[in-house]
Order: C-alpha cells, then sequence, then structure tokens
C-alpha cells in the first residue's frame, strides 16, 4: 500500500514521533554547506565536481530510492505545479538557446544553477515537518554568524595591514569564496554568501523584539555580530535589502514591540556608527557616487539588458546569450549578469519572469493568509523567513543570488516551512490550490 506524500511532500506514517523530530544529518550537512560553502566549490574533484553538485546529488537519490524501495507517492499541493511549471519554461529557454546558436557552454553555465530547485523534492522528505523547520531556522542563523565573523576578521587584519590583500585573495580566489578590495580607501569584505548574513539579521531580530525570551545576552551579541558582518561587505544591495527588512519587522510587530524594536534597532545601528562611522559615511557616499565602478557598469548593463529582452519580451532569448557593452571602464562581455530579475526577462521573456515571481508571490501570500489560524510563535517563524525572502528579493535586484543555490536554496526552506506549518496545523493545501487555479 503506497504511502501519501504531502507538500511534495512525503510523509511516512510508520515514523514515531521521535524520529518526526530528529533532523538527518544529511539535511544539516546540506544547510551548513549552502551558508558556508561559498560557490560550493570548498572541496572539489576534478574540474566539475564540487562538495555542492555532490550533495545535491545525493540528495536527489535519497529521494528517489525513498519512492522507489518505500513506496512513496507525490501528492499534489501548493507549490507542485509552480515548479513543474517553470521547468517547462526552463526546459524551453535552453532549447531557445541552443536554437539560435549560443555555445553549448554557454548555455549550461547560465542555466545550471536553476536546477538547485529540484533539491526541494529531497528537502520535502528530510524536513517534513514544523519541528524541523524549526531547527533548520537556527541552523541558518548559526551558521550565519560563523560566516560573519570570518567576514569581520578578515576586515581587521585587512584594514590594519593591506599587504594581508595578497595573503586573502589567493585563498578566496581558489576556493571561489568572495573577494576583498579597496573602494574609496576603504576595505570591503564580500563573501559569495554573504546575503545569509542580511537574512539572518532579519530571522533573529523579528524573534528578538516579539519574544522576550529571545532577549539575552547570546541573542544580542549575534545580533550585533551580524551587523558588522552586514556593514564590511559594503554592498549597497545588502545595505538596502537590510533596511527594508528591519523596517518590515517593526512595521509587522506588535503593539508595545513596535517601540522595543524601533529603541533596539536604534541602539545597534548608533552602536555601530559610533565604532565605525567613518567607514560608514564614505562607504555611502562612495557608493552612491556616478564615478563608483560597480554602479557604472551596472547602470550601462540596465540599458543593453532592457534593449535585448525587448526584442523579444515574451519568450525571451533563451539561456547562453552574450551580451557585448561599452561603459567608462571598457569594455565588457557578460552571459551571467548582476541584475537578476532583468537577466530572468532576457533569458526566459516575460512569461519565465512571471512562472518564477508567482511562486514569491504564493510564498509570502499565504504565509500571512492564515496567520491567525496558527499559534504566534509559528506565526512569527513564518513571517520572519518572509522578511528574510523579501531581503534576498531585493538584494537579488542587483546581484544574482535567484539563479543559484545559494537563493535558491533559502526560498526552497522558504516554500518547504510554509507547506510544514500548513499541513501541521490541519490547513487545507487542496482548498489552497482550488483558489490559485
Amino acid at each position: 500500500m503506497t504511502k501519501d506524500v504531502s507538500d511534495i511532500g512525503l510523509i511516512n506514517t510508520k515514523k514515531d514521533s521521535e524520529n518526526q523530530k530528529k533532523l538527518s544529518f544529511l539535511a544539516i550537512i546540506v544547510v551548513i554547506e549552502l551558508v558556508l560553502g561559498g560557490s560550493g566549490r570548498l572541496i572539489t574533484f576534478g574540474s566539475f565536481f564540487s562538495i555542492r553538485y555532490i550533495l545535491f546529488f545525493i540528495t536527489l537519490l535519497y529521494f528517489i530510492l525513498n519512492c522507489i524501495f518505500n513506496n512513496y507517492t507525490i501528492k499534489k499541493n501548493m507549490f507542485y505545479f509552480d515548479i513543474i511549471l517553470f521547468f517547462y519554461v526552463f526546459a524551453f529557454a535552453i532549447a531557445n538557446g541552443i536554437v539560435s546558436g549560443y555555445e553549448i557552454a554557454d548555455v549550461i553555465k547560465s542555466s545550471q544553477g536553476y536546477l538547485y530547485l529540484l533539491i526541494y523534492f529531497p528537502i520535502s522528505l528530510l524536513i517534513d515537518n514544523k519541528q524541523k523547520s524549526k531547527q533548520i531556522f537556527r541552523l541558518i542563523i548559526n551558521c550565519a554568524v560563523v560566516l560573519a565573523l570570518v567576514s569581520i576578521t578578515i576586515f581587521v587584519i585587512y584594514y590594519f595591514d593591506s599587504t594581508k590583500y595578497n595573503v586573502f585573495t589567493p585563498i578566496l580566489d581558489k576556493l571561489d569564496y568572495g573577494y576583498i578590495a579597496y573602494r574609496g580607501g576603504l576595505p570591503t569584505v564580500f563573501l559569495k554568501t554573504s546575503p545569509f548574513i542580511a537574512i539572518s539579521f532579519v530571522l533573529l531580530l523579528v524573534h528578538y523584539i516579539n519574544l522576550k525570551k529571545e532577549r539575552n545576552l547570546v541573542n544580542t551579541l549575534k545580533l550585533s555580530i551580524l551587523l558588522f558582518g552586514i556593514i564590511v561587505t559594503m554592498s549597497m544591495g545588502i545595505w538596502i535589502g537590510t533596511s527594508v527588512g528591519i523596517l518590515l519587522t517593526i512595521m509587522l510587530s506588535r503593539g508595545k514591540n513596535k517601540i522595543f524594536g524601533l529603541t533596539i534597532v536604534i541602539l545597534l545601528m548608533g552602536f555601530a556608527y559610533y565604532l565605525a562611522s567613518d567607514y560608514i559615511s564614505v562607504s555611502i557616499t562612495n557608493r552612491l557616487s556616478s564615478n563608483d565602478s560597480s554602479f557604472i557598469i551596472k547602470f550601462d548593463q540596465f540599458f543593453m539588458l532592457v534593449k535585448n529582452w525587448l526584442n523579444k519580451l515574451v519568450l525571451g532569448n533563451g539561456f547562453g546569450i552574450e551580451i557585448t557593452f561599452l561603459t567608462e571602464l571598457g569594455k565588457r562581455t557578460m552571459i551571467n549578469f548582476e541584475l537578476f530579475w532583468l537577466q530572468l526577462l532576457v533569458n526566459m521573456g516575460l512569461i519565465g519572469f512571471i512562472i518564477y515571481l508567482k511562486i514569491f508571490i504564493k510564498s509570502i501570500y499565504y504565509s500571512f493568509k492564515k496567520n491567525n489560524a496558527i499559534n504566534f510563535k509559528d506565526s512569527l517563524h513564518i513571517k520572519s523567513l518572509i522578511i528574510g525572502l523579501i531581503v534576498l528579493v531585493i538584494i537579488s535586484s542587483v546581484n544574482p543570488f535567484l539563479n543559484n543555490p545559494i537563493g535558491i536554496g533559502y526560498l526552497v526552506i522558504v516554500m518547504n516551512t510554509i507547506s510544514n506549518y500548513w499541513k501541521d496545523n490541519g490547513l487545507n493545501e487542496n482548498k489552497i490550490i482550488k483558489e490559485i487555479f
């Protein structure tokens, strides 16, 4: 007799309550690698196989084996249709790129990151209830604190001894982990998974403001570390995304918690500014300047991407399109771009854009739709994840994270968590599907 799977879901009815609460080692390793693994090449085997690819294939194999030997079946749910539909359009965009005569290597390079969305299936098996979702939530925050400490350590050493550039850069380049640089005479440290620092700051801040038991010295220290990790990136995308996340956190807090939240934010920001006022002021001035190299490249890139999208408005140009444009800094040729949402339009057209965006809209809509149907702590957990998702969407407007495992991995965790909370609170997913379709 087959067992139903909830939320692409996968519920093994024979599991006892203890196993239901125990997070698998595979899930833990996948999340740790996602947050701390940079671009996924900390460990490589040859030029192609990396630890992230290997974990990806292991999780898919785990899912397939469970379907075969444990008689799992896939049951339609709120995200099933969207994922399948996206991959239909994704396949068309690949075919479109090949037919258009683009280099096969370029087609693969510009499309392969989206395949990570397939990890939604095994994640739904590995993290199949809200207790496990809460454990993953804490794991992400703790890993991000470690990541922030790494960023701050590199920043401090580099700040006081610029010759250490020759020490850090070869290591970061070899591991494809990030970069350090001087901008406007100030050091910056940007690691590949730095968005998780901003996301985790918001996740923790939501709970810190709204739950008294979370207001302790350890969490205060974590928030401070994460905040400084955000500052040293000198990334306007991350700074703006974090600012929006803070604003939403205060707005969505209850009653007196709004005042408390505003007070905490002012204190944290004031403390940060007291320690690094010159750095923050100069950084903002430099990054908002029309002479900033990043601004120049993205400004010119914007118009070229819009022009190429308008040429094939609905279906897009396909994956692998190579775009060359001139800037004040010279000629640039790219197949992967920094303006993610525009790249999505260029590659997959308006149809692909709408289908992918619909996943985000559905996640946000149904995270707030039935807040009164679940308890306050559960509601808070969902809200924080959604605010984190909004932060990621903003960051991805100027940095490409939602077309690779870094951003897609977080999106998958959010989708899976929403489904787990609906399921565990006895809410009807079939009704959701009817409302959507």
